[in-house]
């Protein structure tokens, strides 16, 4: 259960991080 929770919030900050970087790359291009 702590294993599955844990593993949920590391793709949850990888999604996150992802997210952010896409969106920095979209101000970039603009």
């Amino acid at each position: 259960m702590v294993a599955i929770i844990g593993t949920a919030l590391h793709w949850s900050d990888i999604l996150v991080l992802l997210l952010y970087f896409l969106l920095i790359l979209g101000f970039g291009i603009w």
